[in-house]
């Protein structure tokens, strides 16, 4: 067994990947956005499986969208990344299988690329075929080409919001755009960090290599996760769910896929099994992912809620008017309307009782969970151990859950 190989080995046997992974990442110069980095990171990984993830990441111009995912994408091999910029439709009929189990990665996805992206048909349909007539000799012939998938998608916009087929197809993360991130990058900057590292950029794609060689293996849910005793509590009022729920099933398997080197091999007999560790660490990073990305009021509630909850993660308190106003550099009449707009769309929320000359305050409205607690379903389903240890993905602590 090589060196490298062996390294990447070890690195996917800790029981802190992830934090690992978050700790490698500010030495290729990113600077916060934790969740986010680890959301692309699986669905990087997940292009190796039958159905893999896709996302749209959001934010303003400027706001470092596509250094989050350039950053992330350092850690897969680049021989399975396609960068793209622009392209005509008819370039995505010419890869032939250039694109099968690829990253495509596609810059400032809006609605000018058009009606029906040729994107959108081999996320959904794992191929485009195209029919073109050539010259042949003196006449003509027919030539068919294939691009085959499947493909994981990241995109990035700085619209909140795009076609209903490109969203559902798609979970969406938000760049952080506090203020207090973008002090957190000035400092960074400021300390001397403008030549990144390269340090451990081969160990990590070596890591992705790692896994492909074992991404053929079937990989199947627990019992449990089709148990009425689950399913019950899984988010169904948005017809939404009928394709993220399926996604969120991918995430898991992902993260199976992952963590199954950190498991007894002879466990699994020739196939992989989520088991509840890898369930509790992907709900963990993705609900409020899932459950942002059903959410969807316009884009100017959006941005409202966005605003409003920079702000209280600034100053630690309920915003009101006269505070937006100053923030927004926008008028106070402005400032009430789009609060109350928000408010009126459910993205953000009233947090005092109406009352004579009082002021208005709002917080953010929290999103209903997509999926339901990992405390709260190994508290109530049966077959589970009486104690489970793992490391919490974003904050490096040891969950213990006991009975």
């Amino acid at each position: 067994m090589s060196k490298g190989k062996s390294q990447a080995i070890s690195q996917l046997q800790s029981k802190r990947f992830f934090i690992e992974l978050l700790r490698a990442l500010p030495r290729w110069g990113l600077v916060g956005e934790r969740r986010n980095a680890l959301v692309l990171y699986i669905v990087a990984t997940s292009r190796l499986l039958s159905r893999p993830l896709n996302v749209f990441v959001k934010g303003a111009s400027s706001s470092g969208k596509n250094h989050l995912a350039r950053t992330v994408l350092r850690s897969i091999p680049d021989s399975q990344v396609r960068e793209i910029s622009s392209s005509s439709a008819n370039a995505w009929s010419y890869g032939d299988d250039d694109f099968a189990h690829r990253v495509i990665y596609l810059q400032e996805k809006n609605e000018d690329t058009g009606n029906v992206h040729p994107l959108r048909l081999l996320i959904s349909e794992g191929r485009i075929m195209r029919q073109v007539t050539v010259r042949a000799g003196a006449g003509f012939k027919t030539e068919k080409y294939e691009t085959k998938g499947p493909v994981a998608c990241i995109s990035t916009t700085t619209e909140h919001s795009l076609a209903i087929d490109d969203e559902t197809r798609h979970v969406s993360i938000w760049i952080d755009e506090s203020e207090k991130q973008t002090r957190r990058i000035i400092k960074a900057e400021a300390e001397g960090q403008s030549e990144r590292s390269q340090e451990d950029i081969g160990l990590w794609r070596n890591v992705q290599r790692v896994i492909a060689a074992r991404a053929a293996t079937p990989i199947e849910m627990p019992r449990w996760f089709s148990s009425d005793s689950f399913l019950r509590h899984v988010r169904a009022d948005d017809i939404r769910v009928r394709r993220y729920f399926p996604a969120f099933t991918q995430a898991c398997k992902t993260v199976c896929l992952i963590r199954s080197f950190s498991r007894d091999p002879a466990a699994d007999e020739g196939q992989l099994v989520v088991d509840f560790i890898d369930f509790a660490i992907t709900a963990t990073i993705f609900d409020r992912v899932f459950a942002d990305s059903i959410r969807r009021p316009n884009d100017e509630h959006v941005a409202t809620r966005q605003f409003v909850k920079a702000m209280v993660a600034e100053n630690g308190g309920a915003v009101q008017a006269a505070d937006y106003a100053v923030a927004a550099r926008i008028s106070l009449d402005d400032a009430y309307a789009r609060l109350r707009d928000a408010a009126r769309s459910g993205a953000v929320r009233r947090v005092n009782k109406p009352g004579k000359n009082n002021l208005k305050l709002f917080l953010p409205s929290e999103c209903a969970r997509f999926i339901p607690s990992p405390q709260k379903i190994f508290s109530e389903l049966t077959g589970m151990p009486n104690r489970v240890e793992y490391i919490d993905p974003l904050t490096g602590e040891l969950v213990v859950l006991s009975r």
